[in-house]
């Protein structure tokens, strides 16, 4: 088992999207991607957080 951090944005409380993929996928840094979602949704909230992994057989 592995365990990776990502950090997750949450609107409301509710989860919106995975930001550290969505900056793979949009071929941008972390934080530039933290302040376009900023900018597109006020009070959103950055929580990094911790996954579990299995490995790959």
């Amino acid at each position: 088992m592995y365990k990776i951090k990502t950090v997750n944005a949450y609107v409301g409380g509710k989860f919106l999207c995975d930001v550290l993929q969505e900056a793979l996928n949009n071929n941008k840094m972390l934080g530039d991607m933290k302040k376009i979602l900023s900018a597109e949704y006020p009070g959103i909230e950055f929580r990094i957080e911790e996954k579990m992994i299995r490995k790959a057989v």
